[in-house]
């Protein structure tokens, strides 16, 4: 196509033009081209927005690998007086995994030791020690891309993955009355602290290091290898095994359902957790909803330029006859048209991309100024979408054109 356009000299594409585009329906082009406008605008805003709302939920924490819920028993007066057991029997654990709403479910698995956490004193920062806790899944849940995310047999060093909130105590409350440095999520994977185990054959000492920090669990996590490992070697039998927390792997984590068999069984969870995924599941029916108006637009504008171009084709069919006629060729005037749509539609969806890329800095903003830690998306990633958008619009208005100069040469070669 482009060989057929370069062929013609500039006296005769302006002769061309004129001939061919005398019975111009402005028109129609005018109102299907501000369609187009309008309905591209909005299905790449409506696109846009969704990266961007994407990128907000998964910067949040991208710790775990599915839509997840974590529960666990309501403590009672019971027991605090040590006669009733918070874990969950397998009995329990079986019904759970029989609910409709459940794709996995996975205990936390709990230590059956003692465990101690410290720092020794140095001239400048003084020593503190801490009872801790440590529980673990299988890392078929998790999402952990750090590579000291891992522990084998012989290893001194554990990994582990940190509560947010146990950070905050940390830094504005403990580190604050005890004149101890305050650490950021970010600089947290730089400390190393050391860590006592006591269990059924004496005292043992291991360093950890936290190499993740997440919001959605209140609980320290560990290698499932390493719990394993450890329950066996240091593990007193006398404890109790039954899992205190129970992950549940589900579609929709903000499915109503599952509000009801937490509020039934007596269960606890985050509710957070639940409004996030209602807020996350809200954003997907609005970008849907968007995207299908604006689909829906776009669509009636391409029709309406299709039947343009048809129309113009039509009126202008006795003109077309006679340059086929003085012996240009039939690519040739394929061309002149196709160059002219092709320029037309370039800058409809340039200036509907860079709407949709004001209106999406607009509202970065009022991201950014409400709090909500997010780097702006490289616009490189939404090019792809007009990109393809001409593409396909390109192609469709060619394969309209195509069909009637085949017809009309057809009718001239008779």
């Amino acid at each position: 196509m482009l060989y057929e356009w370069s062929m013609l000299k500039g006296s005769k594409r302006n002769l061309l033009y004129k001939i061919l585009w005398s019975n111009y329906p402005r028109t129609a082009f005018i109102i299907s081209g501000l369609g187009l406008l309008l309905g591209s605008t909005i299905v790449f805003f409506g696109l846009g927005l969704y990266v961007v709302f994407r990128q907000i939920q998964m910067s949040d924490d991208q710790l775990f690998a599915k839509d997840f819920i974590v529960i666990n028993k309501k403590v009672s007066l019971l027991n605090t007086l040590s006669l009733s057991n918070s874990g969950f029997t397998e009995n329990e654990l079986a019904e759970i995994s029989k609910q409709p709403f459940v794709l996995n479910l996975s205990p936390f698995v709990s230590n059956q030791f003692k465990i101690g956490a410290y720092t020794e004193a140095t001239e400048t920062v003084p020593g503190f020690y801490t009872e801790l806790f440590f529980q673990a899944i299988p890392d078929q849940y998790l999402n952990i891309s750090d590579s000291r995310w891992k522990w084998i047999e012989g290893q001194k060093e554990i990994p582990i993955v940190f509560p947010g909130d146990y950070l905050k105590l940390y830094n504005f409350g403990f580190a604050t009355s005890q004149g101890l440095p305050q650490i950021s999520a970010k600089t947290i994977g730089r400390v190393s602290f050391k860590v006592k185990i006591t269990g059924k054959d004496g005292v043992h000492y291991f360093s950890a290091r936290i190499v993740d920090v997440t919001d959605k669990v209140n609980t320290i996590l560990v290698p499932l290898d390493f719990m394993l490992w450890a329950n066996e070697k240091f593990g007193v039998s006398e404890k109790n095994t039954s899992p205190s927390m129970v992950l549940i792997e589900t579609q929709n984590a903000a499915n109503p359902n599952i509000v009801s068999f937490i509020k039934m069984k007596g269960y606890e969870t985050n509710n957070e957790r639940i409004k996030n995924s209602k807020t996350a599941f809200f954003l997907k029916i609005v970008f849907i909803i968007v995207s299908t108006i604006g689909g829906f637009i776009v669509l009636l504008a391409l029709l309406m330029f299709v039947f343009s171009l048809e129309i113009l084709l039509l009126r202008s069919k006795e003109s077309i006859k006679k340059v086929l006629l003085l012996g240009y060729q039939y690519n040739q005037l394929l061309a002149v048209y196709l160059f002219f749509i092709a320029i037309l539609l370039f800058i409809i969806l340039l200036f509907s991309w860079i709407l949709s890329q004001l209106g999406l800095s607009w509202v970065i903003q009022i991201i950014v100024e409400n709090g909500f830690n997010l780097s702006v998306p490289s616009g490189n990633i939404f090019l792809f979408f007009p990109l393809i958008s001409f593409v396909f619009l390109v192609v469709i208005n060619m394969i309209t054109i195509r069909f009637q100069l085949r017809r009309i040469n057809a009718e001239t070669n008779d």
